[in-house]
């Protein structure tokens, strides 16, 4: 293994660390924030949140990601791992809905600039590195440039959550872009068509990563071109990741179809938000997963041509 890959990996080893710390410290920085101002009213969903950034702050100071994603079996645990946090997120989310989803603070936490949209951000740009390691450790030309194209989404999609820098630097949005856009921002995704669609392209987008994942094992078999059924099986999600992809396609398509105002109100707009967080999630399980089998087979690829050296 060369100094850079050593160092590579060393690097998101702390990349977990550091995202786990510093989002834990924000959901505890938060809570003390209102225990402090008089202003503020303390609700159930704030100690919800204490708890899980307490825990965050634990695992995170705590657990080796390094060890743990790049050692033998290294992708296998870190697909059982994200199913758990997916199961686990889809039960905490529901019961802050169903407990508190008629608070002040629930609301405020789906608006622009919100903690969702702040989580959603820092998933999709960690994600974005993520898949630009797996580009530049994956020796297929072709895969290559499928996970830098990848990573530019990513990156793309993660800027656009915050406008582009315009929600931390306050900037005035240029006037052409201003009058096309529905919320007056520096983005792309609130401009009319692209608005209007939003929800049914990311849950088609979603829907078809469900069915590349199911049929992977099945119905590619089928197909007599090999080197496009390996491909495909090298590419595609564990199925563990589903947890992820499979709600959020499914509430998009939802919203985008007014399926929730048959919901009488537990569905909401707005909720989109969280959706969004759970797909940044699931790219960002994706990721790493596939950063774990690509090192695991460049690992045992050196340790095997390392055994079959002749040593006369």
């Amino acid at each position: 293994m060369t100094r850079h890959e050593t160092r590579q990996k060393e690097q998101i080893g702390r990349l977990f660390t550091s995202l786990l710390c510093i989002t834990g410290s924000s959901l505890v920085g938060v809570f003390m924030a209102k225990l402090i101002s008089q202003s503020l009213d303390i609700a159930f969903t704030d100690f919800a949140l204490l708890a899980l950034g307490s825990a965050m702050i634990l695992i995170g100071a705590k657990f080796d990601f390094n060890n743990f994603i790049f050692s033998s079996g290294g992708e296998h645990r870190v697909n059982h791992l994200f199913f758990k946090i997916g199961s686990s997120l889809l039960i905490f989310l529901i019961a802050i809905k169903i407990l508190a989803g008629e608070t002040s603070s629930y609301r405020r936490s789906l608006e622009e600039g919100g903690i969702v949209e702040w989580a959603t951000f820092l998933l999709l740009l960690i994600s974005a590195y993520m898949l630009f390691c797996c580009a530049k450790t994956v020796h297929s030309g072709l895969f290559r440039v499928i996970y830098y194209i990848l990573s530019g989404i990513s990156f793309v999609i993660g800027m656009e959550e915050m406008s582009w820098g315009q929600m931390i630097f306050n900037w005035k949005t240029p006037s052409p872009l201003a009058l096309i856009n529905d919320q007056g921002e520096t983005n792309l995704h609130n401009i009319g068509f692209i608005s209007s669609h939003s929800d049914l392209a990311y849950g088609l987008i979603l829907a078809l990563i469900v069915f590349v994942t199911l049929a992977a094992d099945r119905q590619t078999k089928q197909i007599k071109n090999q080197n496009f059924y390996t491909g495909l099986l090298e590419l595609a999600p564990s199925k563990m990741l589903l947890i992820y992809f499979v709600p959020a396609s499914i509430f998009s398509l939802c919203l985008y179809f007014n399926i929730h105002e048959f919901a009488h109100g537990f569905i909401l707009r707005g909720e989109e938000e969280l959706m969004e967080m759970i797909g940044a999630f699931g790219l960002l399980s994706y990721s790493t997963s596939m950063i774990a089998r690509l090192k695991n087979m460049q690992l045992n690829k050196d340790t095997s041509m390392y055994r079959n050296i002749d040593p006369g």
